[in-house]
């Protein structure tokens, strides 16, 4: 039985830090830890830390340079086989951990599980989650494909800690994409061969007004952007992911995003980049940029309405 351990980066969420302590402590398996990194709370939360302390592991309260910064420290402490982050304001299912080490254990070249993600607005019922409003990140028919359209279910995505070993840390120079650049990276360096998805349902992903995620949208979105460039152009040959192919998945996804965003311009501009990689993914795609290609705007937008 393998000892996991759950790294919980903190500041200021003594409103929400009990729940994600507590959905720890009633997990059945006896192999695990916590590890709480606070940057220095100032509201209440080390009262928090401070009445469960008995059920941490170790817990420590500093100023940090940011989440990443705070995870990196939880994660050189770590003595599991198995790690994972939990922010204070989500929480882990139960029996989440006794899945997660019971796949594990069954697969000894298994490196991530990426299990499913309830996504929920204000307070946690666990009896009255939606199955259908959840994240997840999803492993698509390539690494290239799973790269370029990428989906996260973070609070529900297990490493054995010794990926962390081989291709390092969280880049701390991140302050809001650094999982999903950790994930892309370990993608670059290995594929998805010894990656699986699960059905199950790990952990609750809170949306909040003073979340990260729903204060700064935006700033995710241009940091991921940043992230996939950079890759595209790092990316080599001694990497098991096909240069040519990660491109044309990257413009086929501008064009549809742009198609989405009605800037027909731009989304031609980006389907014939497409075209170029011959890497035309699936039909859709195709029929999609033949739309784009060859018909006029006022054409397209004709055809948008009326399939609405």
């Amino acid at each position: 039985m393998s000892l996991i351990s759950i790294i919980i980066p903190v500041l200021n969420q003594a409103g929400f830090l009990a729940e994600a302590i507590e959905s720890y402590a009633i997990q059945q398996y006896p192999q695990k830890e916590m590890i709480i990194m606070d940057g220095g709370s100032t509201d209440g939360t080390l009262d928090v830390i401070k009445r469960y302390q008995h059920i941490v592991t170790h817990w420590e309260s500093k100023p940090d340079n940011g989440q990443a910064h705070a995870i990196n420290k939880g994660l050189k402490l770590a003595k599991g086989e198995i790690v994972n982050w939990l922010n204070a304001d989500d929480v882990l299912l139960p029996d989440a951990l006794k899945v997660v080490g019971k796949v594990f254990s069954e697969d000894e070249c298994l490196e991530v599980l990426c299990g499913k993600c309830y996504r929920i607005e204000g307070e946690i019922s666990l009896r009255k989650q939606n199955p259908l409003n959840y994240s997840q990140t999803l492993l698509q028919a390539t690494a290239e494909k799973t790269m370029i359209w990428p989906s996260m279910g973070q609070p529900a995505q297990f490493y054995r800690k010794t990926v962390f070993d081989k291709i390092g840390l969280l880049n701390e120079t991140l302050h809001y994409s650094f999982d999903r650049e950790f994930w892309l990276r370990y993608l670059l360096h290995f594929g998805q061969d010894n990656a699986r998805q699960t059905d199950a349902f790990l952990a609750v992903f809170r949306l909040h007004p003073d979340s990260k995620t729903s204060q700064s949208p935006s700033l995710f979105k241009e940091e991921d952007e940043k992230i996939i460039q950079n890759i595209i152009k790092q990316n080599k040959r001694s990497s098991p992911i096909n240069p040519r192919k990660l491109k044309g998945n990257y413009f086929g996804k501008k064009t549809c995003d742009y198609y989405e965003n009605h800037n027909y311009s731009k989304a031609r501009t980006f389907a014939f980049k497409t075209i170029k990689t011959r890497t035309i993914d699936g039909k859709g795609f195709a029929v999609c940029a033949i739309k784009i290609l060859l018909l006029p705007n006022f054409v397209l937008e004709m055809l948008r309405k009326s399939s609405k």
